[in-house]
């Protein structure tokens, strides 16, 4: 009899574990947004919105002032994000301090997909520090290139673990 319970009880593990969803990536504390996506969305973006979910930590940031033709880039900075696949991010800097909890919409253009950042309520160094602009993501690295007036700012993250180390790939 306990034999037959216990098959029944790994039986019905297995048919569950089958039956749900994909567990994507959520931030915790998050603050309660609209999903990122519509439903109907194409596959594209909805496969963007899968691979953007996640915690990414700062590598570099260029910029490009197309003016005055030049260039500065940034490698010092401790800063890490965390896309909550629901349509959050969270911002830190410094030892994972939060600084900035706002929403995200992903919307697709004619030949590129896009972040855009609901800043109502945050103050100017998260409007600075996470814009809204073009986003790319291609396995362990994340794009964000913004576009204000004559100065391109691209930003390049990495997926980072619980401990805020890179992952290994």
């Amino acid at each position: 009899m306990k034999r037959i319970s216990t098959l029944a009880a790994i039986a019905a593990l297995f048919f569950v574990a089958c039956q749900s969803s994909p567990n994507f990536e959520t931030c915790g504390n998050q603050p309660v947004c609209a999903p990122p996506t519509d439903a109907n969305a194409p596959a594209d973006l909805q496969k963007l919105r899968e691979s953007v979910a996640g915690k990414w930590k700062l590598v570099r940031i260029v910029t490009l002032d197309t003016v005055r033709k030049t260039t500065a880039a940034y490698t010092s900075l401790d800063r890490s994000v965390c896309i909550g696949y629901e349509g959050s991010v969270q911002y830190f800097r410094e030892a994972r301090q939060l600084s900035c909890a706002l929403c995200y919409q992903l919307k697709q253009g004619a030949d590129k997909f896009e972040i855009q950042a609901d800043h109502a309520t945050d103050n100017k160094f998260c409007k600075e520090s996470f814009q809204s602009g073009e986003i790319q993501c291609v396995g362990d690295s994340l794009v964000m290139i913004n576009r204000d007036s004559f100065v391109v700012k691209r930003a390049v993250y990495r997926r980072m673990d619980e401990k805020g180390n890179f992952k290994a790939n």
